[in-house]
């Protein structure tokens, strides 16, 4: 026998049927509408589907504050049932773009909105809309690397990808890896000049990894004074840095 498993697509369906049932004095039918919808993801699930044009954007905040939507956040915050909706959709939108933009073996590592990391084998060569990242992009910055992975990053809109880009993504590929953290720290030794750290705080935020971030650079400043898992010891550091010219 076999079992074959599969993810519900009707998960965002179920969730609004229950909402418009246990909240019938809502007018749902005004609140949920497409820009509104855009809008509440933006606020409350950091994700975002589409630029709104300035008018749109005017329309649908006045509507949803006109429904205490915005001018009392805690309104959605204290919802379940919005809450739930809006994070059964936003996965229901993430997939169903995934299945289409995406190479059909690729492996997701993050994503938020129409925003992918992921993971081929090396033997695959996508096109130029894929961007490689993470450990695949270092050895554009002096750091050679050779992995049975390649590692790349499609966002709508995006052609290009910043050090602080690539160092982030490396990071965020097994935030519990020493090796992914060694190599982003080698990295960052190694373009010490070209690094906007403040640059590298704030894209940090946006993917949920400030604190993880602050702390390599607290390691880096104190030359393994700080030293949280999974940074590695400095000494460690030292040997492997000097197989990419960085003498510490």
């Amino acid at each position: 026998m076999s079992t074959l498993a599969s993810i519900a697509q009707n998960n965002h369906a179920q969730a609004l049927i229950d909402l418009l049932k246990n909240e019938p004095d809502v007018p749902w039918e005004a609140v949920l509408t497409y820009s509104a919808m855009n809008l509440l993801f933006e606020r409350f699930e950091h994700l975002d589907f589409n630029n709104l044009s300035r008018s749109t954007r005017w329309r649908a905040t006045r509507n949803l504050a006109a429904h205490g939507m915005l001018s009392d956040p805690s309104r959605v915050a204290s919802n379940g049932r919005l809450a739930h909706f809006l994070d059964a959709y936003g996965d229901y939108v993430t997939r169903a773009f995934a299945l289409e933009a995406l190479p059909s073996d690729a492996a997701i590592i993050w994503s938020r909105g129409y925003r992918f990391l992921f993971r081929v084998g090396r033997a695959r060569k996508l096109p130029s809309r894929f961007l490689k990242t993470a450990i695949s992009a270092l050895p554009s910055y002096g750091v050679q690397l050779v992995s049975e992975q390649e590692y790349y990053f499609y966002a709508k809109g995006v052609d290009s990808l910043s050090l602080e880009d690539v160092i982030i993504h490396t990071l965020l590929v097994d935030p519990t890896s020493q090796t992914f953290a060694t190599y982003a720290i080698i990295a960052i030794l190694k373009n010490s000049h070209k690094v906007d750290f403040q640059s590298l705080r704030q894209k940090a935020g946006e993917y949920g990894i400030e604190s993880y971030v602050g702390s390599v650079k607290r390691y880096i400043d104190s030359k393994g004074g700080h030293r949280p898992r999974p940074l590695p010891r400095w000494e460690e550091l030292k040997e492997q840095a000097l197989e990419y010219g960085v003498d510490l």
